[in-house]
C-alpha cells in the first residue's frame, strides 16, 4: 500500500510530519486485512491559519473512502499554529472512525 503526506506548507513543515506517516504505517496491516483491496493511504495537511482568524477554531479532521475500495484520503486542517501532539491524536481519531466504517 502506498502512503503520502501532501501539504500545502511552503514553510517547510513537510519534514515535521513524519509522525503522520508512521501513524499510517503502523496500521497499515489492519487497513489491508480489513480491505485487502487498498492500494493508497493519502493525508492531506491542510495550514490555513488565516481561516483560524475568521472561523475562530483550532484543527479539524475527516476522512473520505474510495468507492472501489482502492483508496483512503484523511484531509487534517491545522487552523492555527501545528501542535503534532494534537494533530497525531486527531489523526488516530480519524483512523479509527475509519476502521470502524471499513468493518461495516
Amino acid at each position: 500500500m502506498r502512503i503520502e503526506i501532501k501539504t500545502n506548507d511552503t514553510n517547510g513543515l513537510k519534514s515535521e510530519l513524519t509522525p503522520l506517516y508512521n501513524l499510517v504505517k503502523r496500521n497499515e496491516e489492519n487497513f489491508l486485512n480489513r480491505e485487502p483491496r487498498l492500494k493508497e493511504f493519502i493525508v492531506e495537511f491542510r495550514h490555513s491559519p488565516l481561516l483560524a482568524l475568521r472561523a475562530n477554531k483550532g484543527n479539524s479532521g475527516k476522512y473520505i473512502l474510495s468507492d472501489d475500495g482502492q483508496s483512503i484520503r484523511l484531509i487534517i486542517t491545522c487552523l492555527s499554529h501545528p501542535d503534532m501532539n494534537a494533530i497525531c491524536q486527531l489523526a488516530s481519531k480519524e483512523i479509527e472512525n475509519i476502521k470502524q466504517e471499513l468493518e461495516q
